[in-house]
């Protein structure tokens, strides 16, 4: 079992390798994969949190910095989603995938939280 593969955490001074590069040298090194992973990018979490409320997971908007491990989750459930540049996922990187239909695909993208309440300000009038 697995908590999640994001391959890397952010730290105020750097990135530093996440529980999904354990994940990986675990994985090779015993020739076999987990057999479950709770977290993301799997979508198991997301579908708990959305049943604990009595809500449909496609109605969430989830909010996180990563491109293949939050927003690659928020696809895979349907859900609405917004990209924050304050991580993980560079300006450039976020472009490219948008630019590509192979890539996990953000609803909208924030660079800092004054646009994250503008973008769910947005989100809410179009889907009150």
């Amino acid at each position: 079992m697995a908590t999640n593969r994001d391959p890397i955490y952010p730290s105020p001074d750097a990135l530093w390798a996440g529980a999904g590069s354990i994940v990986a040298a675990v994985a090779t090194a015993s020739g076999r994969g987990p057999d479950l992973v709770v977290g993301k990018p799997e979508p198991r979490l997301f579908r708990a949190a959305a049943e604990s409320v009595g809500e449909e997971p496609a109605k969430a908007v989830v909010i996180g910095d990563s491109l293949y491990s939050d927003i690659a989750a928020a696809n895979a459930i349907g859900a609405r989603c917004v990209l924050m540049l304050t991580g993980v996922t560079s300006r450039e990187q976020a472009d490219l995938a948008t630019a590509s239909d192979a890539s996990p695909q953000p609803t909208a993208i924030a660079a800092d939280p004054s646009e994250l309440a503008a973008v769910l300000e947005r989100m809410a009038a179009e889907h009150p």
